[in-house]
């Protein structure tokens, strides 16, 4: 189980969004650090925020602690591009 989170980039700040359109940026600041690196200037995603055990599995339990208190051990997979640049990528589906 993972938790899906939108994030938005735009002029160097990102922004992190829950499925139901919460702000989380200030409940992620490490994601949102990291994610600064995503080179362009201008994206959208949707990612997977995942807690995984030491076999690999998700721990979907400890992936709601961590995104208060432990955000380092948080892993995020990018499964859609919906823009890129001013290209609107949803019509690429």
């Amino acid at each position: 189980m993972a938790a899906a989170c939108r994030v938005v980039k735009c002029g160097g700040k990102i922004r992190l969004y829950s499925r139901r359109g919460n702000v989380w940026t200030s409940r992620l600041p490490v994601l949102a650090e990291a994610l600064t690196a995503v080179p362009a200037s201008a994206v959208i995603l949707e990612v997977e925020l995942c807690l995984l055990r030491a076999d690999g599995s998700p721990d979907f339990y400890r992936l709601q602690a961590a995104i208060g208190r432990r955000q380092h051990e948080l892993a995020a997979y990018a499964f859609d591009l919906l823009h890129l640049d001013g290209e609107d990528l949803r019509p690429c589906r």
